[in-house]
Formats: C-alpha cells, sequence, structure tokens
C-alpha cells in the first residue's frame, strides 16, 4: 500500500506505519517507493533522494531512515510517520502507541541520528496530528544522515517462576520478517505454533 509497514503483534494487534513527509516546517510529501529489496530480517525501500528501512533484532524492530542530501530550507528537519489502527500518544522519552481501550500495544522510542562522519546529531520524538514526528537539529550535520529510531513491544510476561528460565522473560518484538507486494512484520519471538 503505497509503501506502508504492518506491524502484527502475537495478540492479533496490528498497526500501520507510512512515512508522510519529509523536510523542513512545511515538509514535501513523500513519493511511493521505486524499488524494494528484502534481506534476512530487513527490508529496503528507496525512494528518490531517500532509504526507508526496517531491520528486525534482538531489542526489536529498527525503522531507519538514510537521507543522501540535505533537504532545502531552513530550521530542523522532520520526518512524519503516520500511524493506522494504534494511537501514539507522547510519554517521557518515548511516543506510546496505545490500542482503542488505551492499553500500550508498542514504544517507538530509542532515537539515534548520526551523519557521515559517524558524529551524533541531536533528535527528538514528537506527536503531531497523530503522526510520529522525528525532529533533527541537522545544521551542523554532514550528509548523508541516518535516523534511526526503534520499535518495541513488552507483551511477554513471567506467570510462573519457569517462564523466567526458558529464555521466554523479557522478549521485546518478532523474531520473524516477511515481506510481499504489501508487507507484514509478524511479532511472536517465541510462538511455536504452526500458521
Amino acid at each position: 500500500r503505497g509503501g506502508a509497514s504492518t506491524l502484527t503483534l502475537a495478540d492479533e494487534t496490528s498497526a500501520v506505519l507510512r512515512l508522510r513527509s519529509v523536510g523542513r516546517d512545511h515538509a514535501e510529501a513523500v513519493a511511493a517507493p521505486t524499488s524494494t529489496r528484502t534481506e534476512r530480517n530487513a527490508i529496503r525501500m528507496l525512494r528518490d533522494d531517500l532509504v526507508e528501512w526496517y531491520l528486525n533484532g534482538p531489542l526489536g524492530l529498527e525503522q531507519g531512515f538514510e537521507l543522501s542530501e540535505r533537504p532545502a530550507g531552513e530550521g530542523a528537519l522532520h520526518v512524519a510517520v503516520g500511524v493506522e489502527g494504534l494511537v501514539p500518544t507522547l510519554a517521557e522519552g518515548y511516543v506510546s502507541l496505545r490500542d482503542a481501550a488505551g492499553h500500550e500495544k508498542l514504544r517507538y522510542s530509542d532515537l539515534f541520528a548520526y551523519d557521515a562522519e559517524g558524529d551524533d546529531v541531536p533528535a527528538r520524538l514528537a506527536v503531531v496530528d497523530g503522526s510520529i514526528v522525528l525532529e533533527v537539529d541537522d545544521r551542523d550535520a554532514r550528509y548523508p544522515l541516518v535516523i534511526d529510531p526503534l520499535i518495541t513491544s513488552q507483551q511477554a510476561r513471567v506467570d510462573n517462576p519457569e517462564a523466567a528460565k526458558s529464555g521466554q522473560y523479557g522478549a521485546t518484538m518478532a523474531s520473524a520478517l516477511a515481506a510481499s507486494a504489501s508487507w507484514v512484520v509478524v511479532g511472536a519471538p517465541y510462538d511455536d505454533r504452526e500458521a
């Protein structure tokens, strides 16, 4: 669906993330991906001078953006990610993605940005008009620029002492990632049920 990413959790909760815009105050809408490449636990979408990627790792699902050139204009760089299916709410240091009942299902956090020299670039999270906004102070950054947040789920629970010994305690996001014409990321780290 035009470069949208669907995340589905073990409890069947799902959310759609869609890159809406990249730029300054009046950010430019992004073009649809011109190509998509999958490689083991990663998906990369090329959009003109921007690469959007997802990397499934032990800490969660990294969503990343690589900008090859500095966008025109003045002020902070804004990357807006629309969310459907869950409601983004700004919390202390992260964005909580909640269902209609107000239960947190995912966290969008651990935002890092770095430039071509590997230097950290100041960045912060915000929520504006139902979208997650990654605000980056790129005035001293050398391009290309990488912006790298993390999406996690804390649905694993210890119901008895044996669960803590099984290796499932503290499990975060998906251990399986699949792609097709419209792709789905499935989060079920230790679910051994057959599909």
